[in-house]
């Protein structure tokens, strides 16, 4: 690390770096929490695999691909928390775990975030809080602070594409995002809260919106530059905390906040704050110790140089890209990109904010009994199935965004449509799941409101649900499990 760039990397808001002991043992504490996240993941994505997808014959055993792929990554999830070979694990998720959301259709902003994060803790692993592991030597100070602007750079990259998306969509440039977002009953946890509050003061809802989207907008457009100032960093540090925190207590999008804390707490904390996690751990010097700090000797410059090479061209790519209305080809922009974490979100637009207009209540019919399918409630709010990526972004996110805009719904929900086939897997998943008797069936029935519609704020009868159609999908016509 340069004396020019140490310098200016103490002009921003990264904290100073004492103790590079005590900086791998920060640095150990956040691997375990990351491996944590990917573990309930998995965990929810391997039960459900296991009933969604159909199965395979493989050496006399029949079971889906996919589940086989979850077991893999959760395994390596598990020894990236328990620090079992926790380098190679952290190296190989940051590989493969972005291919496995494709293939899954799990894929969202979270692990799209963890690629940076994983790369760069598998190249500066020093063997810290491992269970199967000794230490090797720190990194060094110069190191430490090169990850922390990368991932920080990587996060305004990102942010600062999606904000172009946002400028361009009509209810982000008119002030509206926040205030439909929060009374979305699929988009916001806390809905019924932010329905009160709208309906106490509807313009003074509207106006706090706007004031969120300004400073959301400023925050997106220019925190790189921002936390090199000193009135900047600071609305820089506050400003994030206050956007994460909102997402993980109002708003439900799956691991991704928790996935920004980590980013956030990596950039930010001080060491320090991790003195819970014991005295430092040092390294005695043997040759299989110094033989890891040669290794991390060659693979942290490839590491920065992948970074210095994408993130300008991100960047360019994004200004020229609004300026003359050309990108990079797809095949850059769509694939390469996406495997080192930097794809642009076009995320809370408003498609998106229109989610919460239409959505089906299944339930399962089988004699007398009747029984609500956790999947949406009679208000359009998630239940206990959306807890997996694999049901929220493999089936209900597609089947909610399919809906937006159809005029005809019923032929759109008849069977071979679009429609119909989510809800047929849906049903396919709970049948072999639950063990369900062919006996029964499965009643389908849409719903749709005006929540979006921000014109009618005044109008409290935006959020009351209109019954548009009902289905059925007999047991019968479903397989079992394998």
């Amino acid at each position: 690390m340069t004396p020019m760039f140490s310098n200016l990397l103490r002009r921003t808001a990264f904290p100073s770096i004492a103790d590079c002991d005590r900086e791998a043992q920060k640095l150990a504490v956040l691997r375990i929490a990351l491996g944590l996240i990917i573990t309930w993941r998995c965990a929810f994505i391997a039960r459900d695999s296991y009933y969604f997808f159909d199965p395979v014959t493989i050496a006399g055993l029949s079971v889906p691909i996919p589940f086989l792929e979850t077991c893999v990554q959760l395994l390596l999830a598990l020894g990236l928390t328990l620090g079992i070979a926790p380098a190679a694990c952290a190296l190989i998720l940051a590989g493969t775990h972005m291919s496995y959301s494709l293939t899954t259709a799990t894929y969202h902003l979270g692990p799209l975030m963890m690629v940076p994060l994983l790369a760069g803790m598998a190249v500066l692993d020093s063997g810290r809080l491992c269970l199967l592991a000794k230490p090797s030597p720190a990194p060094a100070e110069g190191q430490f602070q090169a990850f922390y602007l990368i991932l920080f750079t990587c996060y305004a990259a990102l942010s600062f594409q999606a904000v172009f998306y946002h400028l361009h969509d009509t209810y982000w440039f008119e002030g509206r995002t926040s205030a439909v977002l929060f009374v979305s009953s699929y988009l916001s946890s806390l809905y019924t809260l932010f329905r009160w509050l709208e309906a106490w003061s509807p313009d003074a809802f509207w106006y706090g919106s706007m004031v969120v989207t300004f400073f959301q907008t400023v925050f997106q457009l220019a925190m790189l530059p921002l936390v090199f100032t000193r009135i900047g960093k600071i609305f820089v540090i506050a400003w994030g905390g206050i956007f994460i925190v909102g997402s993980i207590v109002a708003l439900q999008l799956s691991i991704l906040p928790f996935i920004e804390v980590i980013y956030w707490v990596a950039i930010f904390a001080p060491a320090a704050w991790f003195s819970f996690a014991g005295a430092p751990q040092t390294a005695a010097p043997t040759q299989p110790i110094l033989a890891l700090a040669r290794i991390r000797h060659i693979l942290f410059p490839a590491y920065v140089g992948v970074y210095a090479l994408v993130l300008p061209v991100f960047f360019a790519n994004c200004i020229v890209g609004e300026l003359t209305g050309k990108r990079l080809p797809p095949h850059i922009e769509g694939y390469w990109l996406l495997y080192v974490g930097i794809v642009a979100p076009n995320v809370f637009n408003k498609d998106d904010l229109s989610m919460g207009d239409r959505w089906p209540v299944i339930e399962w019919k089988e004699g007398a009994i009747t029984e609500q399918i956790p999947f949406n409630g009679h208000e359009g709010e998630r239940l206990p199935y959306h807890r997996s990526d694999l049901l929220y972004y493999g089936n209900s996110l597609h089947w909610r965004r399919g809906m937006v805009g159809v005029e005809d719904l019923h032929t759109y929900h008849q069977p071979g449509g679009p429609g119909y086939n989510l809800a047929l897997q849906i049903a396919t998943y709970d049948f072999r799941r639950n063990k369900r008797s062919p006996n029964g069936y499965y009643q389908i029935t849409l719903y749709r409101n005006k929540a979006s519609n921000h014109e009618l704020r005044h109008d409290e009868k935006r959020y009351t649900p209109e019954k548009v159609l009902t289905f059925n999908i007999e047991g019968k016509t479903l397989t079992k499990a394998p």
